[in-house]
């Protein structure tokens, strides 16, 4: 007979899949600590380093994507009234296909994508991303 926990780790669908891929999705888009709209132009940035889900969340088979996120201050995130995803999502857009062009290819290739969640996958794949990009960092 199997424990609660044994049977959510069974299931890689379960809450306990999905709470650890939200961690680990969280943890590689904070990895380049820099705020991806004001830090490298040397702006001022405002409020702490917040990630965005470019597709949202909601869209749970992309939910986990590393490529379907980008760091931001919190100015930028949700007060920008030029740029913000939040505030000015036209703006945004077109922000990122200036900066971030092979991210707004990839918005545009999986805009409508749907399907069923794998959060155990979506573990390991966030693991192994953060594994490489921590050795790009530290050879």
């Amino acid at each position: 007979m199997k424990s609660k926990l044994a049977k959510k780790r069974d299931n890689p669908r379960s809450t306990y899949w999905k709470r650890r891929a939200d961690a680990l999705w969280g943890e590689y888009q904070h990895l380049p600590n820099v705020c991806a709209m004001h830090g490298a132009s040397g702006h001022t940035c405002a409020g702490k380093l917040e990630a965005h889900h470019i597709i949202s969340r909601s869209v749970v088979c992309l939910r986990h994507e590393p490529t379907n996120g980008v760091l931001l201050c919190s100015l930028g995130h949700k007060y920008c009234t030029r740029l913000s995803p939040h505030a000015a999502p036209v703006g945004f857009t077109s922000w990122l296909e200036r900066w971030y062009p092979v991210k707004a290819a990839w918005v545009k290739a999986n805009l409508w994508r749907t399907g069923q969640p794998d959060y155990k996958a979506a573990c390991e794949k966030l693991e192994a991303a953060i594994k490489q990009q921590a050795s790009t960092r530290n050879p």
